[in-house]
């Protein structure tokens, strides 16, 4: 493989012992067709100025930071607006904080100077200039980020403007981003000697089948081309020189690369568990929507983690872009996407990386925690708007961004780093073998589940299991007296306790088994134990504590108005646990959705309606159900991120019991014309009722899906169960 020739750069002083932590806020501005998506809209940045003093608060000193172009000239070059810019850039000079400045993020450009013109690299150049005329303090610059990913994205796969599907549009692309990128520091560099290049770039390598090796090989050859031209290593013995000219670049482009050479003064490599991938030849293994090819062969390319072969890790590719061009390193976007105790658990071994190559002797500087207002629609690699949400140090769903588990593990890393929570040493899910089962020995630090309720306990040994968390479950017969208690917590020395009790009622039809009560005095038993270990504690309650009558949903303020014992009863459990115990959390749900349970209220439905036998479901009470993985996923993340008070956690709307069925009854497939005349048969029999509605809403935050995705979602989980009848 081809090895870059040695290349002298002014070395820095040493680093400190362990990496700095930098912040970022996810700003792309990424067209599609003539549409274009910005992140700060959707993540409110735009109107929130005091979030950058939330992420000071954390000891954060630098931040990587939008002055794009786009936003700023999007239709006139002369046409120039810097008035959102100047107060925030101000900002952060008053507060201490030092920009990394970004130009271009994702983005093609303005609609007249798009990057797949021959004049945008001067025309960037030129909106530089006015960048660094205006700040003349700001010394670090992230001109374009990734060049080369936004120019796969943009020119080889089609994703984003100009949907380019070849390869001379991704090396036109790729060529213009980086004379883009050389001409803007020469600009920058006239009005301010001092600036230094922070380049971004995705960290990735790419392994193989057997057939495809030759597509991996020359991969892993183009994964650095960016760098390679910013050097000035690509001459006529470069492996991809020939490929180049190939691609419609002529000879005197490349020529001037090597006579104005820019080397980064830190390489900032964003390393994703996505990063690495995998090329399989199978195709027949996959879905035909991920196949692919390069006109020689068909195939798949899928994330490495997912395919039968070893991963680099982030610490060797670190340390072959160290050997290859010995730049100071940053990973400069540390983010995953998923469930909180796996985001702390990444970003606390991206630390450890650093932390290692220092060691070694590296000059590794930084890990950013990348996404600090958390991002929309990467899962679509923001080809579509479909809202989906992945929070980062803090999550913006509620009426202000809230800290999350992540802004604590930050801020300890920078403060005391014996103090990091326990779940950041377990392996994460990508670490840990499918088929090996969950340790539940002492030695690890457990929640201690207290339930009487057969389907908690089997959600929470589910989702603990695929979450990694270590779990011990108790059934309320187990708490004989405080002594037993008291050794337990002795025992276990649990991060966390859980309680989830549930009395029979016919409120909920059934949709969760009951099993027998779990007491007031047991429960003032256990808010003592968690009071005096100092341990936190996590219970649940329901919409029984409102009687239906308010006639809109019920929100976490409302005053309490229980109609029946089952609701008496979570009232006091509510009162005993927030009176003793003020930053418990106790989360409240509507009728519980629960794809595991094996006989319950859908099920006899199912059988009237396959019998055709006639039967009554109410119309008139109308609920927000919750789904129980999704329930007990989004309560775990906010016990992590250290939530108190009263929530309500409810898929977003309301629907009657009778809406409900037939919405079960289409997903089942049973006739429509059917179903919908039973349904008209149930409107009628309930009309003069008066209607009730325990339907529950938040003030705090929306952070369950609709209805309509909780029943697809149930569905989905659960027909297996209920068609097999």
């Amino acid at each position: 493989m081809f090895r870059a020739p040695e290349f002298t750069h002014p070395m820095p002083s040493l680093p400190l012992p362990n990496p700095e932590i930098w912040g970022g806020i996810e700003c792309s501005v990424n067209r599609i067709e003539d549409r274009y998506f910005d992140q700060l809209l959707k993540n409110g940045h735009q109107t929130r100025i005091q979030d950058l003093e939330k992420i000071a608060q954390l000891g954060i000193q630098t931040i990587r930071y939008p002055v794009l172009w786009e936003r700023i000239a999007p239709t006139d070059p002369s046409q120039q607006d810097w008035s959102w810019t100047d107060e925030r850039l101000q900002f952060l000079k008053d507060i201490g904080m030092n920009p990394i400045v970004g130009l271009l993020h994702h983005g093609s450009g303005p609609a007249y100077c798009t990057f797949d013109q021959l004049h945008f690299p001067e025309q960037f150049a030129r909106f530089a200039r006015n960048v660094a005329e205006r700040y003349p303090w700001v010394t670090l610059y992230n001109p374009i980020n990734e060049p080369l990913t936004t120019a796969r994205f943009a020119g080889l796969y089609g994703h984003w403007y100009p949907h380019r599907r070849d390869d001379a549009g991704f090396c036109r692309i790729l060529i213009n981003q980086c004379k883009g990128i050389v001409l803007a520091m020469q600009q920058i560099r006239q009005i301010q000697p001092a600036a230094k290049l922070v380049q971004t770039e995705d960290l990735g390598i790419t392994y193989s089948t057997k057939e495809l090796q030759y597509q991996a090989d020359f991969d892993n050859i183009r994964r650095w081309l960016g760098y390679d031209l910013l050097c000035g290593f690509v001459d006529d013995k470069h492996p991809l020189w020939n490929y180049l000219l190939d691609s419609g670049i002529t000879p005197e482009e490349l020529y001037f690369f090597l006579e104005n050479t820019c080397p980064p003064d830190i390489l900032g490599l964003d390393y994703y568990l996505t990063s690495e991938r995998y090329l399989d030849h199978e195709i027949n293994k996959y879905p035909s929507f991920l196949v692919g090819g390069n006109g020689r062969h068909q195939y798949v390319d899928i994330e490495a983690v997912r395919a039968p072969v070893e991963m680099a890790g982030g610490e060797k590719l670190l340390l072959e872009a160290w050997e290859r061009y010995a730049i100071p390193l940053a990973v400069t976007e540390v983010h995953l996407g998923c469930t909180r105790e796996e985001q702390m658990r990444w970003f606390y071994q991206a630390w450890q990386t650093g932390q290692k190559l220092i060691a070694k002797g590296v000059d590794f500087r930084a890990i950013t925690a990348w996404a600090s207002l958390g991002s929309f629609d990467w899962n679509t690699l923001l080809t579509r708007e479909v809202g989906y949400y992945e929070p980062g140090l803090f999550d913006v769903r509620s009426s202000e961004p809230r800290p999350t588990a992540l802004s604590f593990l930050v801020k300890q890393l920078l403060t005391d780093q014996t103090a990091v929570p326990s779940v950041v040493h377990e392996p994460g899910w990508w670490q840990r073998s499918p088929d090996a089962a969950l340790s539940h020995s002492v030695t690890r630090k457990p929640l201690l589940i207290f339930t009487n309720s057969q389907a908690m306990q089997v959600a929470f040994a589910t989702i603990c299991e695929e979450r990694g968390l270590a779990n011990h479950i108790l059934s309320s017969q187990l708490v004989i007296d405080s002594s037993q208690l008291w050794e337990l917590f002795r025992l276990y020395k649990p991060w966390g306790v859980i309680l989830a009790t549930e009395e029979k009622s016919q409120t909920h039809l059934n949709l969760l088994s009951s099993g027998t009560n779990f007491h007031l005095h047991d429960i003032s038993l256990l808010v003592k134990a968690c009071q005096e270990n100092a341990v936190p504690l996590l219970a649940f309650s329901n919409d029984f504590v409102f009687d239906g009558t308010k006639g809109a949903p019920y929100h976490e303020q409302d005053p309490v108005s229980p109609a029946c014992d089952s609701g008496i009863s979570k009232v006091a459990a509510e009162n005993m646990i927030l009176q003793n115990l003020s930053q418990a959390l106790v989360v409240r749900t509507g009728a519980l959705l629960n794809p595991w349970h094996a006989k319950d209220f859908i099920q006899l439905t199912f059988e009237k309606f396959t019998r055709q036998e006639s039967f009554s479901i109410p119309d008139h009470l109308r609920f927000s159900p919750s789904y129980l993985p999704e329930l007990i996923h989004q309560s775990l993340d906010l016990f992590l991120d250290q939530a108190y008070g009263i929530w309500h956690l409810s898929n977003r709307g309301e629907i009657s019991w009778a809406e409900f069925t037939k919405g079960i009854a289409f997903q089942a497939g049973f006739d429509k014309k059917s179903v919908d005349y039973w349904y008209l048969r149930q409107k009628e029999t309930f009309a003069e009722l008066t209607p009730r509605s325990t339907a529950l809403t938040s003030t705090k935050a929306s952070l369950m899906t609709d209805i309509d995705h909780a029943l697809a979602s149930f569905w989905q989980a659960s027909s297996h169960r209920y068609l097999s009848v």
